[in-house]
C-alpha cells in the first residue's frame, strides 16, 4: 500500500535554512478540533510540562516490558497516561530533536542538523514558547546541558530560560552538565513565582547520557550504570511530581514526558549515539498524561514522533497550527481519530559526516518497515525483527522501491556548519561529543556501519582521557590516530594526555603535526598557541596560525587567535590591521568586531574602539563583554549615564557578573548628585 494521501510529505527544502519562510505559511487556530476543549465547554487551557530524558532508550523502561529496573515516577505516568508504543527522534542528537519538538519541523526545515555549527532562528518559525506566550501562558525553561544552551536560539519566547550549566571538576575534561536535582530545583523556584498563573515548564535531564555515573543508591543497587542512571532520572520526575502534588497542579495539568533520542549501547556496533539510525537510538519513549488523567492507562500503537510534540502541546494550550506549516501532528489525532498507521517518519544523521568524513544517514518508518539509506539501502521489519538483525531490502524488492521513493521525498542536501564558537565547542567535548570533526577527504564517503567499529580504540582512549588515565589515554588514542589521522579530537586528546604527564616539549610536536593533519582545526590552534607561548615559542604560534591561515584565509576562529596572540605579543599595529581585514570580510560576525574594539582600544584609537563595540552588541545584544568594556569607555569621558545603563543591561543579561557588578558599584559611586553641575558643564 503506498503512503496514505492523508499525510502530505513535508515539501522537499531546498536549503536546510529555508524554513524562514515557515511563519507566513502558518496560522495559528485558537481551539483547533482535537486540541483544544470542545465547544461549550469551559475549561481553561492546562498547565503544560514537557519532561525531555536525554538519551533514554524506551526499551529500558518498565512501561515499554524493561523488567531490569524500577521506575516508579515513569509508572506512576504511565498509569495516568496514554503510552505511545512507537514513537520516534527526527535525529539522534540533542540539539537536533529538541529543535524539532519545540518547532514541529524536521531538522531539514529547522536548519539545525548538528549539535555544533548551527542555530536555531527560532525568530522566524512557529516556536512553541513563544505561541504559548501569545496565549497568555508564563514560559520557562531548565535544561541540563551545554548543547542547549539558550543562546543557540533556543531562550527566544521563554520568560526564563535557565542553562546555568558549568564545567564541574578537574577530572579529564569535566562535565559540562548541570545535575538533574539542581534543575529540577530551578524549575520549582521558577513555578514558586508564577502566583497561580497557567505555565508552560520546558524540564530537561542529562541522565543517563554518558559518562554512566548513576549516584547512590542506584549504583550499587543495579549492575548496568546506564540503567542506575535512568533509575536517578526517575526519582528526579518523582521529586517534581511531589513538588506539583504538594502545590495541587499534578491532576490538573498536561504533561509530555519523552527523550530526544536512545543509545546504541553496543547494539549494531555503536556504543552511544548519534552516527547511526537503528531502532535503538531513534525509538523513545512517549507518555502523555492529561488533565485529570483522562485516558489514563490507554496506549496507542499508531507510530508517533517528536515532532508531533509542538502541534500536541499548542493544541493543548489554545492554538494548533492550521495547514502545512508543521511536520508534525497532535498526538491526540493518533488517539481520537486512529490514522492509517503509514504516515512517513523521518530521520537523518550528518553526524558521521560532519565527524568522520563517513557518509551522512538517512531513514524512514513506514508502519512496521524501517528503511535506512547511507551508501547503501537497509530495509528492515520491525514487526518480526524489532532488533534489526536482519536486512530483507533484496527479499523485498517492492517494500524497498516504495519506501525508497518515500525517503526520496526528505531532502538530505548537506548544508555545512557555520564556524563555531571555541568556548562552546570545549563545553560541548565536555559532554563527551567528539566535537572537533575530521578534515575533509577525497574520493567516496564511507559506510558508517562498516567502520563504527574501527572506532574502538578512539572510544578506549577517549574513555582513559576521561578517567584522567592519560598513559592508557595516550596508547589507544594514538592506535586510533593509525586509522583516523584525520580526526581533530583524537589529535587533541593525544596532547593533552601528553602535557598532563609532563612532556610539553613532545606535545608541542604532536600539535604541530595535528595541525597538518586536520588543516589548522581552530580548536587544536588555540591549544596548541597557549602550549607554545607558555613554552617562550610565540613567534612559532604566530607562525602556525599564519600556516593555518593560508590554508582557511577566511576563518573566523584563527583569524581571532592571531589578534589576540598579536596583542600579546605587542604587535598592536598589525593586530589592529588584521581585525579590520576580519571585519570587511566578516561585517555581520561579532567577535570580529570586538576583536577590533580591542586593537583599537590598545592602539589608542578611542572612537574605532567605540565604534566597534557598538557595531559588536548590536549583532550580539547578549555580548556581556562588550557591554562592559562600552561603559567603561564612555565613563571615561564622563557619560556616567550611560555607563551604568550598560553595565545594568550586562547584570541583567548575565546575574551577578562580577567586572559588571564592580563597574556599576564605581559608576553610581561617581554619579553626581542629582540638580549637580555635569563634568561637562563645570
Amino acid at each position: 500500500m503506498g503512503v496514505s494521501s492523508a499525510f502530505p510529505m513535508p515539501r522537499r527544502v531546498a536549503l536546510a535554512r529555508a524554513a524562514t519562510g515557515l511563519l507566513g505559511a502558518a496560522v495559528l487556530v485558537v481551539g483547533a478540533v482535537g486540541c483544544a476543549a470542545p465547544a461549550g465547554q469551559s475549561s481553561p487551557p492546562p498547565a503544560l510540562i514537557l519532561i525531555s530524558i536525554d538519551t533514554l532508550r524506551s526499551d529500558h523502561l518498565p512501561a515499554y516490558g524493561y523488567t531490569e529496573i524500577a521506575t516508579p515516577a515513569i509508572d506512576r505516568l504511565r498509569r495516568d497516561g496514554i503510552l505511545f508504543t512507537h514513537a520516534y527522534a527526527n535525529a539522534p542528537l540533542t540539539f537536533p530533536s529538541h529543535a524539532s519538538m519545540l518547532t514541529g519541523l524536521l531538522p531539514n526545515e529547522h536548519g539545525v542538523r548538528d549539535n555544533l555549527g548551527y542555530e536555531l532562528a527560532a525568530d522566524r518559525l512557529l516556536y512553541l514558547p513563544r505561541v504559548l506566550r501569545e496565549q497568555g501562558y508564563a514560559t520557562g525553561a531548565a535544561v541540563s546541558a551545554q548543547s542547549l544552551k539558550g543562546d543557540l536560539g533556543l531562550a527566544a519566547g521563554f520568560d526564563v530560560y535557565d542553562d546555568d550549566v558549568v564545567t564541574q571538576g578537574a577530572r579529564g575534561i569535566g562535565q559540562a552538565q548541570r545535575k538533574g536535582t539542581e534543575t529540577l530545583q530551578r524549575a520549582i523556584s521558577w513555578l514558586d513565582g508564577l502566583d497561580g498563573r497557567k505555565f508552560f515548564l520546558f524540564l530537561h535531564l542529562y541522565e543517563p547520557h554518558t559518562p554512566y555515573e548513576p549516584p547512590e543508591p542506584y549504583a550499587s543497587r543495579y549492575a548496568s550504570p546506564y540503567d542506575g542512571e535512568i533509575a536517578a532520572a526517575d526519582a528526579i520526575v518523582g521529586a517534581l511530581f511531589q513538588a506539583l502534588d504538594e502545590r495541587q497542579l499534578y491532576e490538573p495539568a498536561a504533561i509530555l514526558l519523552v527523550s530526544d533520542h536512545g543509545e546504541g549501547l553496543g547494539d549494531h556496533g555503536e556504543l552511544e549515539h548519534g552516527i547511526l539510525l537503528y531502532r535503538e537510538t531513534l525509538q523513545v519513549p512517549m507518555i502523555l498524561k492529561l488533565p485529570r488523567s483522562k485516558r489514563g492507562g490507554s496506549h496507542v500503537d499508531t507510530p508517533a514522533q517528536l515532532v508531533d510534540v509542538f502541534a500536541t502541546l499548542a493544541g493543548l494550550g489554545g492554538a494548533a497550527p492550521a495547514g502545512q506549516g508543521v511536520a508534525g501532528m497532535s498526538l491526540l489525532s493518533l488517539v481520537e481519530d486512529a490514522p492509517a498507521p503509514d504516515r512517513p517518519i523521518f530521520a537523518e544523521t550528518f553526524y558521521p559526516r560532519l565527524q568522520y568524513g563517513w557518509s551522512d544517514l538517512g531513514s524512514v518508518v513506514v508502519g512496521q518497515l524501517h528503511m535506512i539509506e547511507g551508501v547503501e539501502r537497509e530495509l528492515y521489519d520491525l514487526a518480526h525483527d524489532p532488533a534489526e538483525h536482519v536486512d530483507v531490502v533484496h527479499d523485498r524488492p517492492a517494500d524497498a522501491e516504495r519506501l525508497g521513493r518515500t525517503l526520496g521525498q526528505y531532502d538530505r542536501t548537506f548544508v555545512p556548519p557555520g564556524v563555531g564558537d571555541l568556548s562552546m565547542q570545549r563545553q560541548l567535548q565536555a559532554l563527551g561529543y567528539l566535537i572537533g570533526g575530521s578534515t575533509p577527504g577525497a574520493g567516496p564517503l564511507g559506510d558508517p556501519k562498516k567502520l563504527i567499529h574501527t572506532l574502538e580504540d578512539l572510544m578506549t582512549g577517549m574513555g582513559a582521557y576521561r578517567r584522567g588515565d592519560h598513559p592508557a589515554a595516550e596508547r589507544a588514542l594514538r592506535l586510533a590516530l593509525e586509522q583516523h589521522p584525520q580526526l581533530v579530537d583524537t589529535w587533541h586528546c593525544l596532547a593533552r594526555s601528553i602535557v598532563a604527564q609532563g612532556r610539553k616539549r613532545e606535545a608541542m610536536e604532536v600539535y604541530r603535526q595535528a595541525l597538518t593533519r586536520t588543516e589548522g582545526s581552530p580548536i587544536l590552534a588555540e591549544d596548541a598557541v597557549r602550549l607554545f607561548v607558555e613554552l617562550g615559542h610565540a613567534d612559532d604560534a604566530l607562525q602556525l596560525i599564519s600556516a593555518a591561515l593560508e590554508r582557511a584565509p577566511s576563518r573566523r576562529d584563527l583569524q581571532s587567535l592571531q589578534v589576540r596572540l598579536l596583542l600579546q605579543t605587542g604587535q598592536i599595529k598589525e593586530a589592529n590591521r588584521r581585525a579590520e581585514t576580519a571585519t570587511a570580510q566578516h561585517p555581520d560576525d561579532s567577535g570580529a568586531w570586538y576583536d577590533l574594539s580591542l586593537a583599537a582600544r590598545l592602539a589608542g584609537d578611542l572612537s574605532t574602539s567605540e565604534r566597534a563595540l557598538r557595531r559588536t552588541i548590536a549583532l550580539e545584544p547578549r555580548h556581556v563583554d562588550a557591554m562592559n568594556d562600552l561603559s567603561v569607555l564612555v565613563a571615561s569621558r564622563g557619560d556616567l549615564d550611560e555607563a551604568i545603563a550598560l553595565a545594568e543591561e550586562a547584570l541583567r543579561v548575565s546575574p551577578g557578573h562580577p567586572l559588571a557588578t564592580e563597574n556599576l558599584r564605581v559608576f553610581v559611586a561617581h554619579r553626581p548628585p542629582i540638580g549637580a553641575p555635569s563634568a561637562a558643564g563645570r
